[in-house]
């Protein structure tokens, strides 16, 4: 396990959470629609442009809590692009219990990934005692919070054929590719470790088709080669 920290282009875990458009901050339906052109542009491997535009959008704020909760959306951006350090920069400022309750998954799970890949495992075993209610009842991030299991199973448990399962019931989980291109990598991973080095470079190339500019997408590349 120690090898694959040693490149830093392995962090991260899956396409960021990025938090719903609900709740007081977004009673307009013109900041709706403007978040979610934001999103999109997520979804189009777009991160830098993304992180700008959040920032533009937190401007328009005038609520400090508001611009918190707002501000908290740069994490998914930072994940994407495997900047955990970044990534928590944002998530350790805000207030857990003051986030409405249906955005609460999306910080989970970009915490836990955050930290996981930080190597602060002792971290990462008290958030997911502390949260287990999260996982039970994930909402609309049932697919992240699954990713973010995997990726827990996998690193912090050490439990590679319960995070394998997973990872290959994500793969053929009907959603976008670009939320599977972390599942993708970490099957390569395995099949590694399975000595199946035919199996680990569809793998890889899967996730390095996925997404541009996402962290998983250019650790597969760097295998391929």
């Amino acid at each position: 396990m120690a090898a694959m920290f040693s490149e830093a282009i392995l962090l991260g875990a899956a396409l960021g959470a990025t938090f719903g458009l609900t709740g007081h901050a977004f009673r307009h339906q013109a900041t709706k629609r403007r978040w979610q052109t934001i999103h999109q542009l997520l979804e189009e491997g777009q991160p830098e442009a993304y992180l700008a535009r959040v920032d533009d959008e937190v401007s328009r704020v005038r609520r400090p809590w508001h611009k918190q909760l707002l501000t908290a959306n740069k994490a998914a951006g930072y994940v994407y692009l495997g900047q955990f350090e970044e990534a928590w920069g944002v998530l350790k400022n805000i207030q857990f219990e003051r986030l409405p309750k249906g955005w609460r998954p999306a910080y989970v799970h970009n915490l836990l990934v955050t930290l996981i890949y930080q190597r602060r495992f002792d971290e990462a075993r008290r958030l997911m005692e502390r949260h287990q209610d999260i996982f039970a009842h994930p909402g609309t991030f049932q697919a992240h919070l699954d990713t973010s299991l995997a990726i827990y199973q996998w690193y912090v448990v050490g439990d590679k054929a319960a995070a394998r399962a997973l990872l290959t019931d994500l793969a053929q989980a009907s959603r976008p590719v670009i939320y599977k291109v972390g599942v993708f990598y970490h099957l390569g991973l395995a099949a590694e470790e399975l000595g199946d080095p035919v199996a680990a470079q569809t793998w890889f190339r899967q996730a390095a088709e996925a997404a541009p500019n996402h962290w998983a997408a250019l650790a597969a590349a760097k295998r391929l080669r």
